[in-house]
């Protein structure tokens, strides 16, 4: 992919050194979301990616103002093998509160979550959640 400029950016409450490493936790716990939700939507990304993107990822996004709401901003980069589950659809999946009687494979699906396919999911400019057992901050805003 000659020319490709791949940036995730991730927001921090405390912002962290260039070059630090830091090691994916795997039990994260929702910040916004319902936790009852948060689990159920952790178990069927697992029964459909078997990965619990939810618990077991780093939010990021492609776009810099969005990375902004959640802190300070650095770029990151994923060190060793990875994935990527996102939405072309859904900004947050927060927006699933917004849908009390829809469940939650039916949002999943009508906002078509898929996983891969990093240049398009930074384009969106959607919440991505990076799977990987460690990212680097590269550079700061």
């Amino acid at each position: 992919m000659k020319g490709l400029i791949i940036k995730l950016y991730r927001g921090f409450t405390n912002l962290p050194n260039i070059n630090t490493i830091i090691k994916t936790r795997k039990n994260r716990k929702p910040s916004n979301l319902d936790f009852k939700l948060h689990y159920e939507i952790d178990n069927y990304f697992f029964k459909r990616f078997g990965i619990k993107f939810r618990s077991q990822s780093v939010f990021c996004t492609g776009d810099i103002e969005t990375a902004k709401a959640y802190g300070k901003v650095a770029e990151i980069k994923p060190i060793g093998d990875f994935e990527v589950c996102w939405s072309p659809k859904c900004f947050d999946m927060f927006e699933i509160e917004d849908y009390p009687k829809m469940d939650i494979e039916e949002f999943i699906i009508r906002n078509e979550y898929q996983i891969g396919n990093l240049e398009e999911a930074i384009k969106s400019g959607n919440e991505i959640m990076l799977y990987c057992d460690s990212y680097k901050v590269v550079a700061h805003e």
